[in-house]
């Protein structure tokens, strides 16, 4: 089976007019008033295939004829390609020209609202028309709020108004209107109100950043835990019922800071804290062979997080090799070592091993020496006196000189 033809048509007199045919997979072919232009589709396709009109300067869309007859008023339209070719005639009728006048930006309290109101009447305006604008503080926040200043957008460009500052209500007209206006409303608060910002606290704690603070200030309120406590809870909120509520998340925080952004209200916040509980642990001192050497302390009660040194003492003929603390190797630096940041039961291991003792004593017949070691000479007299004796296999003897 060939193509059908899906076409669109606009009269010449709907100047600056057109309408698009389009489809999935096809060049879009574009209608302009006074002609008509097709898109050829297979028959029975299933190919979906869309209709747009869209309107020149001063017109707007009417309708759709189909073939002529059937009168479709939806903009765009879709069809599924069939059996059957089909052209649709864009109608169009004179639009009629007026103009908007409108409220634009206004600022916005927390939780209430906008601050006041811009009412235009008429809001649609003929060309040379006008306009009157109403500017009004919302009546419940006259109290806290005044007009500051006004921006009128137009064609020809923006204008700010002054006039209304420090009031609570202000009208003015727009003459001959020959664009779409929107007016900006900025209010500003009266110098005169404070919000104060108030904090409960007990003995464990203490809080920074309470006062009085101008509406739309952020405001930072710090809580900090006095040593040996930590913060446990706080209620806090803008009534008495104080709402709100924080809860530390572990019995280790020390500080938290609430931020109050665009403050416009008083806040009241309720803290309490609770004293650290004091916790220990217990560090073991261990060595390999008690006949190899000794460390001290043989045990010791550390508190949580801190620290204890542990010193090694080898026997005589043994050395210091190397520690082992909680099952992980430490190399030896010296006969001393410190465990550091302690939160768990644990134990400290010295390693000794059999050392290497080397010492020289050159003797003089018929002289004593005692080089303070116990070493016992045979027929020697010790350096601070005489003592027992015993055999040294191998010692030299020399002259003396």
């Amino acid at each position: 089976m060939g193509d059908i033809q899906i076409g669109a048509r606009i009269d010449s007199s709907y100047t600056g007019c057109y309408a698009r045919i389009s489809a999935p997979g096809y060049t879009t072919v574009t209608v302009t008033a006074g002609n008509e232009g097709y898109l050829a589709i297979p028959a029975n396709s299933g190919i979906v295939v869309t209709v747009t009109a869209t309107a020149g300067s001063g017109f707007a869309f009417s309708r759709w004829m189909v073939n002529g007859q059937l009168p479709i008023t939806d903009n765009p339209v879709t069809l599924t390609a069939k059996g059957t070719s089909a052209l649709y005639y864009a109608e169009f009728t004179d639009a009629p020209i007026t103009y908007t006048v409108r409220a634009g930006y206004r600022p916005v309290k927390p939780d209430w609202g906008y601050i006041g109101s811009i009412d235009c009447n008429p809001r649609e305006v003929s060309p040379g028309g006008s306009s009157t604008i109403t500017v009004e503080t919302d009546e419940d926040l006259s109290s806290e709020y005044e007009i500051d200043y006004l921006v009128i957008h137009t064609i020809a460009g923006n204008r700010i108004d002054e006039t209304p500052r420090g009031q609570q209500t202000y009208s003015f007209e727009i003459p001959d209107i020959q664009s779409e206006v929107v007016i900006d409303g900025y209010w500003r608060t009266k110098a005169t109100v404070k919000y104060p910002v108030r904090a409960s606290v007990d003995g464990g704690c203490t809080a920074t950043g309470t006062g009085e603070y101008s509406p739309g200030e952020t405001v930072n309120l710090v809580f900090t835990a006095s040593p040996g406590y930590h913060l446990k809870e706080c209620h806090y909120g803008q009534d008495s019922s104080l709402p709100g509520y924080w809860a530390a998340p572990d019995d280790t925080t020390r500080s938290k800071t609430f931020t109050i952004a665009n403050i416009q209200g008083e806040w009241v916040y309720d803290m309490s804290s609770e004293m650290d509980e004091t916790v220990s642990w217990a560090v073991y001192g261990e060595v390999n062979d008690p006949s190899y050497g000794s460390i001290r302390p043989a045990s010791a009660a550390v508190t949580d997080g801190g620290s204890q040194t542990f010193t090694a003492t080898p026997n005589l003929g043994y050395v210091l090799s190397h520690w082992i603390v909680n099952g992980s190797r430490v190399e030896k630096a010296g006969n001393s070592y410190t465990i550091t940041n302690v939160h768990d039961d644990g134990y400290v291991r010295a390693v000794f091993m059999v050392g290497e003792v080397v010492k020289t004593i050159t003797l003089y017949r018929g002289i004593r020496y005692d080089e303070g070691d116990n070493y016992l000479i045979e027929d020697v007299n010790l350096k601070n006196g005489p003592t027992d004796t015993t055999t040294v296999p191998g010692m030299t003897f020399k002259d003396q000189p």
